[in-house]
């Protein structure tokens, strides 16, 4: 599948595996400082950010319900045990 070349920066930013704030994992380091999410927030005009990739204990909120962390790490076992697990994600 082809995806076109974005002309926006701002597009550019969203859509990279590297650089976009969905892939970002500084958030859940010692580089997350509440003002990097308002800049964050300001340049994309956003209210919130949810962010896979980057493995948390469970679905969580953080800064007030401005970060979302969504990825978290299933049972090895969690789709063939009985009774069955149950799982966030």
């Amino acid at each position: 599948m082809f995806y076109p070349s974005p002309t926006d920066p701002r597009t550019s930013l969203v859509l990279s595996t590297e650089t976009g704030p969905a892939w970002y994992r500084g958030y859940f380091q010692d580089e997350r400082t509440e003002s990097l999410l308002d800049d964050t927030l300001r340049f994309f005009d956003a209210k919130s950010i949810t962010v896979g990739h980057t493995l948390q204990f469970s679905v969580n909120s953080q800064y007030q319900g401005i970060l979302f962390a969504i990825d978290v790490k299933h049972p090895n076992d969690y789709r063939t045990s009985f009774p069955f697990k149950r799982s966030e994600g």
